[in-house]
């Protein structure tokens, strides 16, 4: 049985994609897209990135866990 008309791919010319609409449709999904990954990235500018991270150097983890003595002179 040969192919019809209705079995052989779509022409290019005829997508939808090229038509004004589908430009517009393209157009304002990728202005989206990009306007999500700007304010993702202001987001983690304004709220991750400036937290203070904790000093994991040998010295200071040294510091922290064998000279943090608590005295017993402190008292009033």
């Amino acid at each position: 049985m040969p192919p019809t008309d209705d079995a052989a791919p779509r022409q290019s010319a005829n997508s939808w994609f090229r038509s004004p609409a589908g430009r517009r449709y393209g157009l304002e999904l990728t202005l989206v897209v990009l306007a999500k990954l700007i304010a993702l990235t202001i987001l983690y500018y304004a709220f991750i990135a400036p937290q203070p991270r904790t000093d994991l150097s040998p010295g200071a983890l040294q510091q922290h866990l064998l000279d943090a003595t608590p005295t017993a002179d402190a008292s009033p």
